[in-house]
């Protein structure tokens, strides 16, 4: 069972895949994602790393080097997952 939280994550990973046309779901979207929560900006913000900056590098990561769903599939409403579908249990 997911939390909330780690639900909306993986939810807003999914969606920011689909706008790019990806067919699949990548650590990169999950990171880009990952990025728009407040506690995880905080905990960027202890370690100086520069949240717009990670934001900035990881849009040009996916826009350039992701692959982009093939027209075949260009169809598809919802990316797949990249990774091995997890049950996690995160309290």
């Amino acid at each position: 069972m997911l939390t909330a939280r780690t639900q909306k994550v993986i939810e807003k990973s999914i969606e920011m895949a689909a706008t790019w046309n990806h067919e699949f779901v990548t650590m990169e979207h999950i990171l880009l994602a990952l990025t728009e929560d407040a506690q995880i900006q905080a905990l960027f913000k202890s370690g100086n790393v520069k949240n717009v900056e990670l934001q900035s590098e990881l849009k040009t990561f996916l826009d350039q080097m992701v692959p982009k769903q093939v027209p075949a599939t260009a169809g598809s409403k919802t990316p797949k997952m990249a990774l091995p579908k997890l049950t996690l249990a995160i309290q």
